[in-house]
């Protein structure tokens, strides 16, 4: 939809627009709300050649949903479901089976450009697909945590974080101090799982000779400590059997067909259930033994289906159906009842009647553009309601100027460039106070020159990274010196 010019300094309705954003493995989802400028309509993209799409560069990448498109009835909804999903997700503490070890020291990421449909999980490794098939969760860790990590037992302690296992694969360089850590993991009795080649030489060029006799030295001493796998294949079962760790799993030993995150709460379990495919799921699952109670969530719904629980020898039995292309939520209750004599915190317990109808605080929130500060202030105050009504929890206002062309910067000039001016702060004083009024949130940035970004960053500067940070425990009032900045590391 092209610009619409139109005279005077009337604020015509029907003027949001938002931009939906997909990721390029559709992981999330941006909201960006558009506010409408005096006498026109304001767009900070361009319009596509062939389609009714917005694009920020030479592909079209966004999508234009105004109020008065068909799918903005359906937001509210959407929102509401993603509310819902927040508040499980906010439940308790995440807990997956295995830390594996990000051994590249970045996470590698390329464009995507789906002509058609998006194939999700279209660059995922050999290695998270096995694990995922074998319904093993995991999460990934740096050398840093593994070099810091430590041990309660058989659990692997990293952060706030436990494990059941650690995994290590592609670790072609290592330093002493990481292998030597890994040593003290596995004397203590952490199941460490070893995928692939181990490493033949240290990480750097200082001091390089005795380093990698040290790492030689200490491979030599972990081949007998820790689980080899050759290959992915062996993963679910012989190298490690991870299979045995997981915390639902389908009850004929088949591949899991679901993606899953589990969320503890006392004696309460949280399972997020997704089913990527095209298909829908009916399988007869197995879960933990002491399994007394079952719920299946709907988050589009907020209905909630008890689950017939049936006990067997060694585990308990569940029949969950999931459709294709959705999500749904496992609530399991262990022991005797559904209260815990060891209750969790009030701001973390299960609330149903806070599933139904999630607060405020759980819903997206959407970055809201300004056109610099050539705004009404009754019509800000619509569109803050219009988004309240669409379901939103709150705003990320951002004032910029791109999408006007010369003229038009130039013929609002005065207005525009109000940025940080008293009738700017008079604009977002209205702003706080109908979003206070409206239970919202406002978060507030100042400028526009991103992380890295600006005239007064060139390209050198703007490619290095030089990071310090210490590590501290609270609640405390505590004074701490910053460390010395370090370059950065590589192999």
């Amino acid at each position: 939809m092209k610009r619409r010019n139109r005279t005077g300094s009337r604020i015509f309705r029907g003027s949001l627009v938002t931009l939906l954003l997909l990721a390029a493995a559709g992981a999330f989802i941006r909201w960006n709300g558009v506010s409408r400028t005096p006498g026109q309509w304001w767009y900070p993209f361009i319009p596509a050649l062939f389609s009714d799409h917005y694009t920020a560069g030479p592909f079209a990448m966004t999508s234009n949903t105004r109020e008065d498109n068909p799918v903005w009835s359906q937001i509210a909804g959407f929102n509401r479901m993603q509310a819902r999903l927040s508040y499980v997700a906010t439940r308790g503490e995440p807990r997956a089976q295995v830390a594996w070890l990000l051994a590249d020291a970045e996470w590698k990421d390329q464009p995507v450009f789906p002509s058609h449909a998006l194939s999700p999980n279209k660059l995922e490794s050999s290695t998270s697909k096995a694990l995922t098939a074998a319904a093993v969760e995991y999460d990934r860790i740096s050398r840093r945590d593994l070099v810091q990590a430590t041990a309660e037992g058989s659990t692997l302690v990293v952060g706030h974080a436990r494990y059941e296992a650690l995994l290590i694969s592609d670790l072609h360089v290592a330093t002493p101090e990481l292998l030597q850590n890994v040593l003290t993991l596995a004397r203590q009795g952490v199941p460490i799982v070893w995928l692939g080649d181990f490493p033949a030489r240290a990480a750097g060029w200082a001091d390089h000779a005795r380093r990698d006799a040290a790492v030689r030295s200490q491979v030599e001493r972990l081949r007998g400590m820790v689980l080899h796998c050759a290959s992915d294949a062996e993963l679910p079962g012989g190298c490690g059997n991870l299979r045995q760790r997981a915390a639902l799993a389908p009850a004929d030993g088949s591949a899991m067909p679901l993606r899953m995150h589990r969320r503890l709460l006392g004696n309460e379990q949280f399972l997020l259930l997704f089913n990527e495919s095209d298909r829908p799921v009916a399988n007869r699952f197995v879960a933990d033994h002491r399994v007394r109670f079952a719920d299946l969530l709907n988050p589009e719904t907020g209905d909630i289906e008890p689950l017939e629980v049936v006990p067997m020898a060694t585990a308990t039995e569940l029949r969950i159906a999931v459709p294709a292309r959705r999500t749904r939520v496992l609530h399991l209750t262990t022991g005797a009842g559904r209260a815990d004599a060891d209750a969790p915190a009030p701001t973390t317990r299960w609330d149903v009647e806070a599933w139904h109808s999630p607060p405020r605080s759980m819903h997206p929130f959407v970055r809201w553009w300004w056109p610099g500060n050539a705004v009404e202030q009754d019509e800000l105050r619509r569109e803050l309601n219009s988004l309240h009504a669409a379901g939103f929890g709150g705003v990320e206002l951002q004032t910029l100027t791109l999408g006007f062309t010369f003229d038009e910067l130039r013929k609002d000039h005065d207005r525009i460039y109000q940025v940080g001016t008293p009738a700017y702060f008079d604009n977002l004083l209205a702003v706080f106070r109908e979003a206070e009024r409206l239970g919202m949130t406002v978060d507030l940035t100042l400028g526009s020159g991103w992380s890295s970004g600006g005239p007064f960053i060139e390209r050198s500067p703007s490619q290095q990274l030089l990071m310090a940070s210490v590590d501290a425990r609270g609640p405390a009032s505590i004074d701490i010196a910053l460390p010395v900045a370090q370059e950065p590391w590589y192999a």
